[in-house]
């Protein structure tokens, strides 16, 4: 849990211009993937990618400590038997990014926005969902089924913000979670 504090505190700063180089979303997905593939396989989680996933600016390191909590979350949550969705689009400076509702930003550079989808194993509202980001909520207190510690989503969210981009969470009938990031492209 410390760790977890000094890393938000750490990226609350955002990043240096030595900390930025440029990122390959295909190849950091792959992996992340890869790895989490057999931790999903025991509940029949499977993973599917769709869309072109671009290079994009930020700390490589820090970027997948981000899209790792999401899919770590994901499978987490996720009912058996179920796919999580990842998906990337590209946004240029006349169509929008904007996480949570179709609102153009201007930009001269494009945007990435990737987006993992997964089916809950409990229902959940809007609502419950936009607390998920504060520091040391957990929305199953009931559960001990999962340890965390109530940091994973404020720290995707810190993650986000150090590289200038944006983080939403939407719920879709209840059972569908769906966790956007959008990252300048490079």
């Amino acid at each position: 849990m410390i760790n977890n504090m000094l890393l938000l505190a750490k990226t609350q700063k955002g990043l240096s211009d030595s900390q930025i180089s440029h990122v390959d979303t295909d190849s950091l997905i792959t992996k992340l993937v890869d790895y989490y593939e057999m931790i999903a396989e025991d509940r029949g989680i499977t993973f599917e990618k769709s869309g072109k996933f671009e290079r994009v600016l930020g700390d490589e390191g820090l970027l997948q400590r981000l899209f790792a909590n999401l899919m770590s979350n994901a499978i987490y949550y996720a009912a058996s038997d179920s796919t999580i969705m990842i998906s990337a689009t590209v946004f240029t400076s006349t169509t929008s990014l904007n996480v949570a509702e179709d609102e153009v930003r201007p930009s001269k550079q494009p945007w990435l926005r990737l987006t993992i989808t997964n089916r809950l194993d409990k229902p959940l509202d809007q609502s419950q969902a936009d607390k998920l980001f504060e520091r040391f909520y957990r929305h199953d207190k009931t559960s001990h089924k999962y340890a965390g510690t109530g940091l994973g989503l404020s720290i995707v969210q810190a993650i986000a913000n150090a590289h200038k981009g944006t983080v939403g969470i939407t719920i879709k009938d209840e059972y569908f979670f769906e966790v956007t990031v959008g990252l300048l492209m490079a």
